[in-house]
């Protein structure tokens, strides 16, 4: 668990993060050539467990792409095909949507040029993490990870909190770490 200074030092700088990664959309997406395949690695959230269950490696020809592997708003996909490689100084390799991969990685390389301690960048990861569990417990939809629309910004140090007015032993589940168009 982070300190409470570097806590409130990252709530500081994320008030100047936000802004920059909601404007970002699939909006300056180019046209580029549809994949042959389809493929992910992908899980499903067990919520009685509490783990991930049911991995499994999943390929079919892209034009026999579901409803549900396809964001209805940016038409990124949790195919392995539509992800590209944001490359940045400092900063492990990461993917993410091909339509969104040049804003992120001109954000974030702002970011870095400015001074803001980026170290890690987690983006797209397919999961079944989202959505109604079914009658075993599983989550049934997608997360924007999925997809690779969404990011985590130094997850070591940005941990998961709630109930946390104050920084201390009772912060619990709120994603700092945690960038989407959606904000989810």
């Amino acid at each position: 668990m982070p300190s409470p200074a570097a806590h409130a030092s990252f709530k500081r700088r994320r008030s100047t993060i936000i802004p920059l990664l909601l404007t970002l959309t699939a909006s300056t997406a180019t046209v580029a050539a549809e994949p042959a395949a389809c493929t992910y690695s992908t899980y499903r959230w067990n919520t009685f467990e509490r783990r991930a269950v049911q991995f499994e490696t999943v390929q079919h020809p892209y034009s026999e792409l579901q409803a549900d592997e396809i964001h209805p708003e940016t038409g990124c996909t949790v195919c392995r095909e539509d992800q590209e490689e944001v490359s940045l100084p400092g900063v492990p390799p990461f993917r993410i949507c091909r339509h969104m991969a040049p804003d992120v990685g001109r954000v974030l390389g702002d970011l870095i040029a400015r001074g803001e301690p980026i170290t890690e960048v987690v983006g797209y990861r397919v999961g079944r993490t989202r959505g109604e569990p079914d009658a075993q417990g599983n989550r049934t939809g997608f997360s924007n990870h999925s997809f690779g629309i969404a990011i985590d910004v130094n997850p070591e140090q940005n941990g998961l909190y709630d109930q946390c007015e104050t920084f201390g032993p009772q912060c619990r589940q709120k994603d700092f770490m945690h960038f989407s168009p959606s904000g989810y």
